[in-house]
């Protein structure tokens, strides 16, 4: 173990900055504290109800009523008497300051307009209109010349190109005009219309037998 110094009369040493170890310290130098035993531990006395004092009761007679108010100890506010009231003092119409007449003399009347100070704009003279240039005939292009052989014919009309049209007054019973709408032998006609629904020969030749609109 280190021996303890005394500050009164040993200074300590100064080990800052020296490369000094301190001893190892042995398990055996550490002193265990002593074991504590349940019978030196005291147990507080048990606290009884008869060592709780209960708080006094409080009586109605201990309280004690605040004084009655009597009407008499209020004090009543001054009546207001009109004459207290100030009136605000009449207006007099000589106090009203009346604006001041105004004078023609103080009229400033804008300077007359003088005719030369008016420009007059410069005349146009003829010299300063440029005359268009004559078109001479050589300047235009003749179109060249068509030939009749740069016209292509339109091919012939053949029969059997022309859409065969129809109306149904041409057919005694609907069976006739719905074999030829189904051939397509009939025109683009209305063949029945209910309010904004329209029904066309084309709808019949679309119609397999069989089926409905």
């Amino acid at each position: 173990m280190p021996k303890p110094v005394d500050s009164a009369h040993e200074k300590p040493l100064m080990t800052e900055g020296l490369d000094v170890e301190p001893p190892p310290l042995d398990a055996s130098d550490v002193e265990e504290p002593p074991a504590v035993d349940a019978s030196d531990v005291e147990e507080p006395p048990a606290l009884e109800a008869s060592d709780v004092e209960e708080p006094p009761t409080l009586d109605a007679s201990d309280v004690e009523e605040p004084p009655a108010v009597d009407a008499s100890d209020v004090e009543e506010p001054p009546a207001l008497d009109a004459s207290d009231v100030e009136e605000p003092p009449a207006l007099d119409a000589s106090d009203v300051e009346e604006p001041p007449a105004l004078d023609a003399s103080d009229v400033e009347e804008p300077p007359a307009l003088d005719a030369s100070d008016v420009e007059e704009p410069p005349t146009l003279d003829a010299s300063d209109v440029e005359e268009p240039t004559a078109l001479d005939a050589s300047d235009v292009e003749e179109p060249p010349a068509l030939d009749a052989s740069d016209v292509e014919e339109p091919p012939a009309l053949d029969a059997s190109d022309v859409e065969q049209t129809s109306t149904l007054e041409s057919y005694t019973t609907a069976e006739q005009y719905i074999s030829d709408a189904w051939n397509g032998l009939t025109g683009r006609i209305v063949i029945s219309k209910i309010q904004k629904y329209k029904i066309f020969d084309t709808d019949l030749q679309n119609l397999q037998p069989g089926q409905e609109l």
